[in-house]
Order: structure tokens, then C-alpha cells, then sequence
């Protein structure tokens, strides 16, 4: 296999990773919404269990990413892209993590009556779970980055 062919692919495994992070995030977050609204401290506790696979996948990321960056010494838009996919792994990672302060506060209200409406917290959700969506494109490509005003508007 040539240089260029194993480097796209290892690109390409990294990719595959920040994914599975992504996805991972966007899961959590959803359940401890979710928790939060039906009172569901069981599901509170699983998302606070489950934090350990987020925490284990970044650090897979950046080490793969470093290894990466030290193996193929990459220039110009691949290192940009490594150094990127670090950052967003950090960011990702973060939105896991606050996934589990929810969880955290579900456990801490039980089963008392909200003190105000949640809808705000949900309206948070729905707009932090599209800017997941968008961090995907940045994922998998450049090249449809105009298509997300967010990340192109970072991009420049």
C-alpha cells in the first residue's frame, strides 16, 4: 500500500472515531434530557456509568491523532484537519460530560416537581444536537462545509 493511500486511511479511521464519538454525545445528551423530564433516575445513573466509554474514546482520538501526526509528519490541510479533529473530539467529549451533570441533577431532584418549565433545557437540545449534525460535515468533508452557515463561517 503507498504512503499517501495508508495515511487517507488512517484520515479516514480517525474520522470513524470522532463518529462514533459524535454519536455517542448526541445519545447521551438525548437520554439525560430525557431522564431529566420523566424523572428517571434509573437512566440517570446508566448515562453517569456510561461516561467512562466517552472518556476512553477520546483519548483513543487524540492518541491515535498524535501517533498520526508524529508516523506521517502531515502539512498543510491534513495537519489542519488532525489538529481540528482533536478539537472537536474535545468539544464533543465536553457535551458527554455535561450529559452527565444532567444525569447528576435528575438524581438530585428525584422525583420532585421541576421548579420551572424545562422547555428552555430543550430548546438548548435541539440546537445543541444540530450543531452535532454540523460538526459531521466537518467530519467527513470540506468540501460541503458552505452548506452549514456555523461551521463555515468558523472555517474562514
Amino acid at each position: 500500500m503507498a504512503v499517501r493511500e495508508k495515511f487517507d486511511e488512517e484520515l479516514m479511521d480517525l474520522r470513524g472515531k470522532l463518529l462514533d464519538l459524535g454519536h455517542f454525545a448526541e445519545d447521551a445528551l438525548s437520554r439525560s434530557i430525557d431522564a431529566l423530564e420523566n424523572h428517571n433516575i434509573e437512566l440517570a445513573l446508566e448515562i453517569m456509568e456510561d461516561d467512562t466509554k466517552a472518556d476512553i474514546l477520546y483519548e483513543e482520538i487524540n492518541d491515535f491523532a498524535i501517533l498520526l501526526i508524529a508516523k506521517q509528519q502531515p502539512v498543510a490541510i491534513d495537519l489542519r484537519r488532525i489538529i481540528v479533529a482533536i478539537k472537536i473530539a474535545t468539544d464533543i467529549e465536553r457535551i458527554a460530560d455535561f450529559a452527565v451533570n444532567i444525569a447528576k441533577a435528575t438524581i438530585r431532584i428525584g422525583s420532585e416537581e421541576h421548579v420551572k418549565p424545562i422547555e428552555h433545557i430543550k430548546q438548548m437540545h435541539a440546537i445543541t444536537l444540530k450543531m452535532l449534525k454540523q460538526s459531521e460535515a466537518y467530519i467527513f468533508s470540506v468540501h460541503h462545509i458552505a452548506e452549514y452557515p456555523v461551521l463555515h463561517a468558523w472555517h474562514e
